[in-house]
């Protein structure tokens, strides 16, 4: 068992480099990469493919008790197994840096690094499949943030920000949903998530448009 799953994740891997160096060979995603100004045809064609990329991924992975073993999760295992210590030292330091401890010192190094260990040895006895939920929502609740982000830096550059806006938009209704319905969440009915879920997508949009769209149309008439 263990040996098909490593033999199919090395298949995933040399697929996943065939296809980039393919890909690479069209001038549209050399364009992509060097950060060349593209039209709006080739932002929805490049959106498309990668999405297209991402489901076969994971429809093409290596079932495990149910789960998908593919090139997707490597990172997933790999880190705990070969960087365990990097995190813990890298979040050390994001606390460190937060309440601006010198980390110069060894006993102020330990004073953060023990608490910290105490903390991942209590995450350790919790059931891994609802710490696992939480990281999924947050994962993706990082990525609409992200998105929004992206648009408005889109937006300032006099560049097409629909195509971060509109992924945004439904990552905010995706997000806040499943966080009212799920059983580690609020375990709120359907029919009280669904809209609650749709009017905080629409109201991350109107905010977004408010920075944006109407404040610029608003410095405009002021200057004139």
């Amino acid at each position: 068992m263990d040996i098909e799953i490593i033999r199919s994740v090395i298949l995933n891997i040399g697929l996943l480099v065939i296809i980039a160096v393919m890909l690479s060979r069209f001038r549209m995603i050399r364009r992509f990469i060097t950060g060349e100004r593209k039209s709006f045809g080739e932002q929805i064609f490049l959106i498309l493919l990668f999405g297209i990329i991402g489901i076969i991924s994971t429809l093409t992975g290596y079932e495990v008790h149910g789960a998908i073993a593919n090139t997707r999760v490597i990172s997933v295992i790999a880190c705990p197994i070969s960087s365990g210590d990097t995190a813990f030292r890298s979040a050390r330091l994001v606390v460190a840096d937060w309440f601006n401890v010198d980390q110069k010192d060894a006993k102020k190094r330990l004073f953060l690094t023990l608490p910290i260990l105490g903390i991942g040895a209590v995450l350790t006895q919790m059931d891994v499949q609802m710490i696992w939920r939480y990281f999924s929502w947050s994962n993706q609740t990082l990525a609409m943030m992200a998105l929004w982000a992206g648009a408005v830096y889109l937006f300032r550059n006099k560049k097409n920000s629909w195509t971060a806006s509109i992924p945004a938009t439904f990552m905010s209704g995706v997000s806040m949903t499943y966080i009212l319905m799920a059983p580690e969440g609020f375990k709120l009915s359907m029919t009280i998530a669904y809209p609650v879920g749709i009017l905080f997508a629409l109201l991350c949009f109107g905010l977004f448009a408010r920075i944006t769209f109407i404040k610029e149309k608003q410095e405009g008439k002021m200057a004139a």
